[in-house]
């Protein structure tokens, strides 16, 4: 969300302590300021409106694919709509922004670690519904000590059987056996960041292994206390390994980041040369849920950028 969105939405609110970015310092810190965040969030029109904003903010940035995750179950209890109908909403606000900025934008449905595995496949259901309509993914997200893929697996198979991608949250504030349990269980094909992974060789060479993408945020992991520095992040582990790489910016709102941020960092102060950032931006046109034309964009375009 825009900051100044941000402000005008909290001085419409009765609550005037409902965004403390400050006080981000861990992950439960970030979920508790999302909730908060997000409780802004009181109208239909609230909701378009952020959604259309985020689109156009990431073509500004000179993004041609984006792939967000949104939790229409949130909204359908708040708003007293169907999750169909928000969903509906939501899509036809970032493809009518996107088709406007000419990128091309594919909605990934979040998940909650936190939820019962019934509720988790109702959004895997809502995701397989729309799965041909501009939804691409079920994404699991929320505080790892409450994650069970085990229980998930189900919910998991509903999304494959649909030709979604599956994205679970694991390896971030978690240990390596989060990772394998989310690749046992749930058979993803992305993880989201992964990078405790790092900490066991055997399973960093099985993900290298078997091509699963790990969506790195490096400002985020530094911010919320996973790793002391950008220096010592383990991306490097994961490259020399053979891990496929994506960069995302997570969370923008609360860190003051964007993508373009992010691969400034990772040459900046991690190191990274161009062209493994090349390949890390390949990965993760290849990696994503985009049409195979709009891959080929990006992949020729990062091509070009490299050679130039």
């Amino acid at each position: 969300m825009r900051r100044r969105t941000i402000r005008q939405l909290i001085s419409r609110s009765k609550s005037r302590a409902a965004y403390q970015q400050a006080s981000v310092h861990n992950l439960k810190d970030l979920i508790r300021e999302f909730s908060r965040i997000t409780d802004l969030i009181q109208k239909p029109a609230d909701l378009t409106r952020v959604a259309s904003e985020f689109i156009q903010d990431e073509a500004a940035q000179g993004i041609v694919y984006t792939e967000p995750m949104v939790g229409p179950r949130l909204y359908a209890r708040r708003f007293g709509y169907s999750s169909d109908r928000v969903m509906r909403l939501l899509l036809d606000a970032m493809q009518d922004a996107a088709a406007k900025a000419g990128i091309e934008v594919g909605v990934m449905i979040g998940t909650n670690w936190a939820d019962s595995p019934e509720l988790v496949e109702e959004d895997a259901e809502l995701a397989r519904r729309f799965a041909f309509a501009g939804v691409v993914a079920l994404g699991i997200a929320g505080d790892e000590d409450f994650a069970n893929p085990r229980g998930l697996q189900r919910a998991a198979s509903i999304a494959r059987d649909a030709d979604l991608l599956v994205v679970p949250h694991a390896g971030e504030t978690r240990g390596p056996a989060s990772v394998l349990e989310a690749l046992t269980w749930l058979i993803p094909n992305r993880i989201a960041h992964g990078i405790r992974a790092t900490e066991a060789p055997e399973l960093l060479a099985r993900i290298a292994a078997d091509r699963i993408a790990c969506d790195v945020c490096l400002t985020s992991n530094v911010r919320l206390g996973v790793v002391r520095s950008l220096a010592k992040h383990p991306i490097h582990s994961m490259l020399r390994a053979g891990v496929p790489v994506t960069l995302g910016a997570d969370d923008p709102s609360f860190f003051d980041i964007d993508l373009v941020h992010e691969y400034l960092c990772a040459r900046n102060q991690c190191g990274l040369d161009d062209a493994t950032l090349a390949t890390i931006a390949r990965t993760s046109a290849r990696a994503s849920g985009a049409t195979p034309d709009t891959v080929e964009r990006i992949v020729s375009g990062v091509d070009k950028w490299l050679a130039s």
